[in-house]
């Protein structure tokens, strides 16, 4: 085996352990270590983006192995489902790429060479796994009598009887019945954020280290299926018109499904960003705002949509070359 082999084989199964690591974090009882467990997808996806798919995929394996040996089979399949399948599903599209001529890919050709996926396209498959996920726990809730509503409303429940045994009563049954309509959803597009946050972690990470397999996507050069308003207004008037389990399942998956208008929305911000400011500052003192506060996501993802019926970004570069010129 080649050195060079043998040592991505140990990078990607270092990463694979790490990753496990981080997923684990939540059960080591330190304080504030759950962060750890939000990052349990970078490893994977660095050593996607940085080695090659094949990379990814030894890792997942590795941290399937090392989260069973320690939190169990359960523990195990959760991670897999929601951490590396995703992971590798990424870091297979990012890294797909074409030739610009029809000659086929030339031995020293550099990235710039080649037509990447496109991101949007990415966030799509990335969305329809999301939305996959969610059907398949709707037909397992459909066994559980009174549908997916009920069993997470009991689950909650629990789960607040476990975790803050000291709140009043009424206040814990308060808390719930104000994170009910939206909670998988919710849950998706923390999934779906902080998938992306990885992603472009590991990305700049392996830049800074000249690592990477391809150019970092531009974020304001995303663009979205003109077929996605058609699926969100089927859901919405699926809402107006359902009852019951329906209409709780088609409120989720608008959300579900106007997610990646949350990144249009973002592209909008950086070219605004970009006009009135010549350094990042500006730009990370708005995502620290977006992280701490949250519900700005929803103002993104609705500039997202007036982006994609009106063009914003288009004129607002439109208006800068002008200016320039």
């Amino acid at each position: 085996m080649p050195a060079s082999l043998s040592r991505d084989n140990l990078v990607a199964l270092g990463g694979g352990v790490l990753s496990g690591a981080f997923y684990l974090s939540v059960l080591s009882g330190i304080p504030n270590a759950f962060i750890l467990a939000y990052l349990a997808q970078f490893p994977l996806i660095f050593v996607g983006l940085g080695i090659g798919v094949w990379a990814s995929v030894l890792a997942g394996l590795a941290a399937v192995v090392f989260i069973t040996s320690i939190g169990g089979a359960f523990d195990a399949m959760s991670f897999a489902l929601f951490g590396v399948a995703p992971s590798i599903l990424l870091t297979k599209l990012a890294l797909l790429a074409r030739p610009h001529d029809s000659q086929g890919s030339e031995t020293g050709a550099s990235e710039d060479d080649f037509e990447w996926y496109p991101p949007g396209a990415t966030i799509m498959w990335l969305t329809g796994f999301g939305v996959l996920i969610f059907i398949a726990t709707l037909i397992v809730a459909s066994g559980h009598g009174e549908g997916l509503e009920a069993m997470i409303r009991e689950e909650l429940t629990l789960a607040m009887g476990r975790f803050l045994p000291g709140y009043d009563e009424n206040l814990r049954q308060s808390v719930i019945e104000t994170v009910m309509p939206f909670f998988p959803s919710a849950f998706f597009v923390f999934w779906l954020v902080m998938m992306v946050v990885n992603a472009a972690l590991a990305q700049w990470a392996l830049v800074r280290w000249n690592r990477n397999l391809r150019p970092t996507p531009d974020i304001t050069q995303l663009e979205l299926p003109n077929i996605l308003p058609m699926a969100i207004a089927a859901m919405g008037i699926t809402t107006i018109l359902g009852e019951g389990g329906t209409a709780y399942a088609a409120r989720n998956l608008v959300v579900i499904l106007s997610t990646p208008y949350f990144f249009l929305g973002l592209g909008v911000v950086h070219v605004l960003i970009r006009r009135v400011a010549s350094s990042v500052l500006p730009l990370v003192l708005f995502y620290i705002f977006l992280l701490f506060l949250g519900w700005p996501i929803v103002m993104v993802a609705g500039l997202g949509f007036i982006d994609h019926w009106m063009g914003l970004r288009q004129n607002l570069n439109t208006q800068g070359n002008s200016e320039e010129g």
